[in-house]
């Protein structure tokens, strides 16, 4: 695991920014296949991990429109997911994303040293201990950030897509009630769509 020294170069930001931006990707892809009539989705979620450094673990939570169309959204995570990897995204989406990712980490924000109270000192310890933040003042951070979300190009963020989706030992969970249990696919239904 990277020392907190490591946390606090840009360096470490960049990759870290790259997921975030990867994963505003997907989620603007199924946002925008939300919209089509024939998505099986309600909702459709990537999270990204920011615990690790060179690790990425990708959740997806999807949400069917219908009940019994736990196949589809299989399908669905399938089909998305594996066009990403297979043809990459776009420096439009790209660009989108990275202002996203801007304004998500509110990048914007002014904070001055004499801004420093003591609940900023309190938040800065309490993201420390919860996600492993470096222990470092926000205006710092913030510098920091700044300059390495300017230094993420098009180029790198591409070449890191398949190392965060492309491994292959995935869980697939459903989550039912107990009167649902029959809508839930076999595991040999299962591997079949994802072979």
């Amino acid at each position: 695991y990277p020392s907190d020294q490591v946390r606090k170069t840009s360096d470490y930001w960049k990759q870290d920014f790259e997921k975030q931006i990867i994963t505003q990707v997907i989620s603007g892809r199924f946002n925008n296949a939300e919209k089509q009539a024939s998505c099986p989705t309600e909702i459709a979620v990537a999270v990204t991990s920011r615990s690790l450094h060179h690790f990425y673990v990708p959740q997806f939570t999807l949400s069917p429109k219908e009940e019994g169309q736990l196949e589809d959204l299989l399908r669905f995570y399938e089909t998305e997911i594996g066009s990403l990897i297979r043809h990459g995204f776009t420096k439009e989406e790209f660009e989108v994303a990275k202002a996203s990712v801007w304004k998500n980490n509110r990048l914007d924000e002014e904070i001055s040293r004499e801004d420093i109270e003591n609940e900023h000192i309190v938040n800065v310890c309490v993201e420390h201990f919860l996600n492993s933040t470096p222990m470092i003042l926000e205006h710092d951070l913030l510098d920091i950030k700044r300059e390495a979300l300017n230094e993420v190009t098009y180029e790198e963020t591409a070449k890191y897509l398949p190392e965060m989706l492309g491994c292959k030992e995935k869980i697939y969970s459903y989550t039912v009630g107990a009167d649902k249990t029959h809508l839930l696919p076999s595991v040999e239904r299962m591997k079949e769509i994802i072979a």
